[in-house]
């Protein structure tokens, strides 16, 4: 093979050496190194500046004791301005964010199966299990994204247990969460808005308790009902094998797996007499992979004739 850089005739088994001492970059060590190490040039910056590929660059500077800097690195080094979304920016990211949940509800974060659950609100849950009130659990109000924790929605009382995260230091609860309360309180509720540490207190607990029993005459109605199981569909391969597609996607694993592949594979009788007349390595050429390549497709046909 023949360099890129300095036009000199290289051997397949030494072509990483020869780019490492390469006269080409070896006339530009210093700048390299100084614009890699001092001046904070990105390694791409760099390749540019040189007119190399990365991966020689990458080579050429750990052959010469230079730590090559990650991504992460090369950005907190990084000398330029980073761009913040303008506010403007920011209004139209909500405003499609919204409606993207509002045509895909089951999407939302509250709605996924290891969403976060809060130790008070899961123990104040079992304590109305105890007492037999039924509930509906991250109940979400008609033409709303927001979820309420526990809900009665025949009589449209719900009851939020907070962490600390929800309030000021006043006490008062802060902006995003008084626009929750006001928007569903708006559509006829009456929400509870409790501390954690009010569902370790006894007294409040009782309190509580006899309120809604007493007052809403809740312990009466099963609210399972309200709980929807989600059931969903079941989606074929549109090649026509026949096989359901269990990921996000319109094919199966097998026929992906084919469409993906770069080179054409011979029948298994064409391997054979191919390997019978050649070695395996020129078999790996002549079809444009590996001489393993290779050996993965014969023991494959094997295989699938073990199965059949």
């Amino acid at each position: 093979m023949i360099c890129t850089l300095c036009n000199k005739e290289i051997s397949d088994a030494n072509y990483l050496k020869h780019y490492c001492r390469c006269e080409h970059l070896y006339k530009n060590k210093k700048e390299i190194i100084t614009d890699y190490v001092d001046n904070l040039l990105t390694s791409r910056e760099v390749c540019k500046k040189y007119k190399v590929s990365f991966n020689l660059i990458k080579t050429f500077l750990l052959y010469n004791g230079i730590d090559f800097r990650s991504h992460s690195e090369a950005n907190k080094l990084s000398k330029k301005e980073h761009t913040k979304h303008t506010e403007e920016c920011k209004r139209r990211l909500s405003e499609l964010r919204k409606r993207y949940l509002y045509t895909h509800p089951n999407e939302h974060p509250w709605k996924k199966h290891d969403k976060f659950k809060s130790v008070p609100c899961e123990k104040f849950k079992n304590i109305l299990n105890i007492n037999n009130i039924s509930f509906v659990d991250e109940y979400s109000p008609n033409g709303m994204l927001y979820s309420i924790d526990i809900a009665f929605p025949d009589k449209k009382i719900g009851i939020e247990i907070n962490g600390n995260q929800h309030y000021n230091r006043d006490g008062t609860l802060k902006e995003y969460y008084l626009k929750r309360h006001n928007d569903i309180c708006n559509r006829g509720w009456l929400l509870y808005e409790c501390h954690y540490s009010l569902v370790y207190k006894q007294q409040f607990i009782e309190s509580l308790i006899t309120e809604l029993k007493s007052t809403f005459y809740l312990g009466l109605i099963d609210y399972s009902f309200y709980i929807k199981e989600k059931i969903k569909p079941e989606i074929y391969c549109i090649c026509g094998c026949g096989r359901k597609v269990y990921k996000l996607g319109n094919k199966c694993m097998v026929c992906n797996s084919l469409n993906n592949r770069k080179v054409l594979r011979p029948t298994y009788e064409q391997l054979k007499y191919d390997i019978d007349v050649m070695p395996m390595i020129y078999v790996g050429k002549k079809y444009g992979v590996s001489d393993n390549a290779v050996r993965k497709w014969i023991s494959k046909y094997e295989n699938e004739k073990l199965i059949a």
